[in-house]
């Protein structure tokens, strides 16, 4: 076989994709391989700029790089890049590109090693990722460890046997306990006994519904000391199976003493306001119903001594509005204060 015969033949059977092009990029020839990649025939390929044409936007050769190259200043370089295949779909090759020189050493054509490294790439791109989200993992711990701690809340977590295996320093302050007493310890140990059905229950709520529970109870401290307290609790699931409980214990005591404060101005705001209302139903009935009374009496004397029809008349209408006014006081003093108030207290009148 003819060198030239070789030569052409090692071209054509290369498993790397070969080119050849002109100094402005055009594409002179091409292997199988070249052609394989890129998804195109040697005739669709052929005088296309594999520069302007097939290289990506974004991945065009630096400008700098090709004049170095064309001026003999390096003898090839490499690259990395997109190319756009005529479907569309982007294929990632390594170029290695070096010069051709004539006889006289003059450069007259590019000659180009393409790799196809799409799998590379993804499976780079995949291990940037994984350390990506390792990383953020890491720190994603980092972060939950340094709110566990310094949460102003206890925090925990329980196995699904209900013994404790981390507790934070709130958790400390909080149980009066030092972390090695806690962990191990169950958790009906720091409750009450008439509440351990209850915390249960909620136990048993979260298998049911996987979801976060909420509920009030008491806490016993190290020392005996009772406190309300309001626990916050979900499952951890791994693998679909429960493996502990996460929660968050508050010292609710000021919620507490606010509340039986509230309940407490809210009972004497009431008590104001009764006592109020009944004063000024006490004076609507004693004084303004005695006023009118007398005002009634002193019309019928009138009205006994007078014979004249029109005055008659005056006086008997005026009778009727102090009567009507007499009634309306009277509606009012028993809308005020109901005698039920009195005798069977607020919750009764209401109801009536």
């Amino acid at each position: 076989m003819r060198s030239d015969d070789l030569l052409r033949a090692c071209f054509e059977h290369a498993d790397i994709g070969l080119s050849i092009t002109d100094l402005e990029g055009r594409l002179l020839a091409v292997n199988p391989a070249y052609c394989g990649i890129i998804d195109c025939t040697e005739t669709e390929l052929r005088l296309t700029s594999a520069f302007r044409t097939l290289t990506h936007p974004e991945d065009l050769p630096n400008a700098e790089m090709v004049r170095a190259l064309k001026a003999g200043e390096i003898p090839a370089f490499t690259l990395e890049g997109r190319y756009i295949r005529k479907d569309g779909s982007i294929v990632w090759v390594r170029n290695t590109i070096s010069l051709i020189r004539d006889d006289d050493g003059r450069f007259t054509h590019f000659v180009q090693l393409t790799e196809d490294i799409t799998e590379y790439k993804e499976i780079a791109a995949r291990l940037r990722e994984v350390q990506a989200r390792n990383e953020a993992m890491c720190q994603s711990e980092e972060r939950y460890r340094e709110l566990f701690e310094n949460s102003k809340d206890a925090l925990y977590l329980h196995d699904m046997s209900g013994r404790y295996t981390s507790v934070n320093r709130a958790g400390e302050r909080l149980s009066g306990y030092a972390r090695e007493e806690l962990v191990g310890k169950h958790f009906s140990d720091l409750v009450p006994a008439e509440y351990a059905n209850h915390v249960r229950e909620q136990l048993c709520k979260k298998l049911e519904t996987s979801g976060e529970t909420t509920y009030e109870v008491e806490m016993i401290k190290k020392g005996g000391q009772r406190i309300p307290v309001e626990v916050s609790s979900r499952l951890i699931v791994e693998d679909g199976l429960p493996v502990s409980v996460q929660g968050c214990v508050r010292d609710i005591s000021e919620r507490k003493r606010a509340q039986e404060a509230s309940r407490t101005y809210s009972r004497r705001l009431i008590e104001a306001q009764e006592a109020e209302r009944r004063r000024i139903s006490l004076e609507l009935h004693d004084q303004v119903g005695q006023i009118l009374t007398a005002v009634k009496m002193n019309l019928h004397a009138l009205q006994k001594t007078c014979a004249e029809p029109e005055m008659l008349k005056s006086i008997q209408e005026n009778l009727s509005v102090i009567d009507e006014a007499a009634d309306q006081v009277r509606d009012l003093s028993v809308d005020l204060r109901p005698a039920l108030l009195d005798d069977f207290g607020l919750g009764v009148a209401r109801s009536m």
